[in-house]
């Protein structure tokens, strides 16, 4: 056998299956220390492993290896129960972990329909298509004369990028210049957001205060934004409807739960 077939042969020994030894209406395949395998259960290694199951049928090769892999795994399987690895805190906790992310996972797989990305993405679309962005650059300081001076370097001819790097503040965009990239005014602070709306491209502003200090601002460009097409953006719809709807879930577990806090004071 070789190292790819061994390691095929390993791989199916994880895949997942149903219930070994569940009631079947199929063929009996094989008992194995008095526990019943059926037909559909080599069937479904088969698919599990990427194989035809009616193809992997009369390939003698093929059936030889799923049938070593089954029986390893029941084997296996056998041996954790009788070592009563069922009744350990990690299978416990392991099985909580599974019992959470199938009941996810179903909970997506009923709720964030296509109509719910849909009408998500309508939404988004009517928000905003039309927005104008604003492509910007900041030096942060800490007082209004550091500002001035920083202005003054600038319309001396001094790089406004290298004046960044070395005085501002802002551990975010200092190493990069100062700059911000596109971004929407509403996000910011509302100093500075007025302030970058106020300016033209390619205008230095006065020293613009906020909460965070000074700041001199340039702006490089504007454009107004559309909305990605829906397929370029649909996962991420899909995760935002899936927040809203565990969200909105746990809102409503926790208002009909009585939670008793034993904590001292």
């Amino acid at each position: 056998m070789t190292f790819k077939h061994f390691a095929i042969i390993f791989s199916l020994l994880f895949l997942s299956l149903p219930p070994l030894g569940s009631a079947r209406a199929d063929e009996l395949y094989l008992t194995i220390n008095g526990e019943d395998i059926f037909e559909s259960e080599i069937d479904a290694l088969a698919a599990e492993a990427g194989m035809d199951p009616e193809t992997a049928k009369n390939d003698a090769n093929a059936i030889k290896q799923i049938q070593s892999a089954l029986v390893n795994r029941v084997l296996v399987f056998q041996e954790a129960k009788n070592r009563n690895i069922q009744e350990t805190q990690a299978y416990l906790e392991a099985t909580e972990r599974l019992l959470l992310q199938t009941f996810l996972d179903q909970l997506r797989e009923e709720k964030v329909t296509d109509e719910v990305i849909a009408k998500l993405y309508l939404a988004r679309v009517e928000q905003d298509s039309g927005k104008r962005s604003y492509h910007a650059a900041h030096i942060l300081v800490e007082t209004e004369e550091e500002a001035k001076a920083a202005i003054e370097r600038v319309n001396a001819g001094e790089d406004f990028a290298e004046l960044a790097r070395e005085l501002s503040k802002d551990p975010g965009s200092g190493s990069l210049g100062g700059d911000l990239g596109f971004f929407d005014p509403a996000v910011m602070v509302k100093s500075f957001g007025d302030a970058v709306v106020a300016l033209d491209d390619g205008e230095l502003s006065a020293p613009v205060e906020s909460q965070f200090g000074w700041h001199v601002i340039r702006r490089f460009a504007s454009r107004i934004d559309e909305v990605a097409p829906l397929d370029e953006i649909r996962d991420q719809l899909a995760q935002e409807a899936f927040d809203d709807v565990v969200s909105e879930l746990i809102a409503q577990l926790r208002s009909s739960a009585t939670i008793v806090e034993h904590q001292e004071e």
